[in-house]
């Protein structure tokens, strides 16, 4: 809908090498992820009715499936993420003290923290998405216990700054909306590289590893929704 039907996607302003790639990944993605929640759905119904109980033969079929189509899911998803990295915008730093205006400095001064932290999650990202069963640990765990650290300093940055009326919704909104989510996620690294190690199989290690994907997206969620929010009243 984002990108046919009038959503934000469709109004993105970008040239038409950009527009060109990404509309085409995202179209060879979306039939693939169509086919990839139908056949989950299909192996989801065949053990939550128990109907393995009675024909074990489609297990191992259905194991095939998945993975056929997950391998294809990730073809496609992997090449939409490297052009989206291709055309990602430079990072804007601002300078609070430049700004004339106390409101505009203090949402500066937010974006900024924002910024640090969104760097910090995307090189732990990066030296996770490629693990697997009994790699290496020493690099992303290295990457969680920087991202700890960028969380320290960002809360001190937020706590000490300065917010009148209009934007103290801005450290309030960090306090009890963002910051929870990050250290969830924090916690949940630390629960996964303590457990990681020692799984007792693949399907153990995914199962872990998932839960710390799932604790990563909410973060990110949170950080989107907390971006989105100080551009909107910046523009009022």
């Amino acid at each position: 809908r984002s990108l046919l039907d009038g959503g934000e996607l469709s109004k993105l302003k970008a040239s038409t090498d950009m527009q060109n790639t990404l509309e085409t990944d995202l179209k060879n993605l979306l039939p693939i992820l169509e086919e990839y929640y139908n056949v989950s759905e299909k192996v989801a119904v065949y053990y939550f009715k128990r109907e393995y109980v009675d024909d074990m033969s489609k297990i191992v079929p259905y194991e095939e499936e998945m993975k056929n189509v997950y391998n294809k899911y990730k073809i496609e998803f992997d090449k939409f993420t490297a052009d989206l990295k291709k055309f990602k915008p430079q990072r804007i730093i601002y300078d609070p003290s430049s700004a004339s205006d106390p409101d505009e400095a203090s949402a500066q001064t937010m974006l900024n923290v924002y910024g640090d932290i969104l760097e910090s999650a995307e090189g732990f990202y990066e030296s996770i998405d490629k693990i697997e069963y009994k790699s290496d640990l020493s690099i992303p765990e290295m990457k969680l216990k920087e991202f700890e650290k960028t969380i320290k300093e960002s809360k001190t940055t937020v706590m000490s700054a300065t917010f009148g009326e209009t934007v103290k919704f801005m450290k309030y909104h960090y306090e009890d909306y963002f910051a929870p989510t990050a250290e969830s996620f924090i916690e949940a690294g630390k629960v996964f590289f303590a457990g990681a190690p020692g799984s007792k199989n693949e399907n153990d290690f995914n199962e872990k590893f998932n839960e710390l994907i799932q604790s990563y997206n909410k973060m990110i969620n949170s950080y989107n929704t907390s971006v989105e929010t100080i551009n909107r009243v910046r523009s009022w």
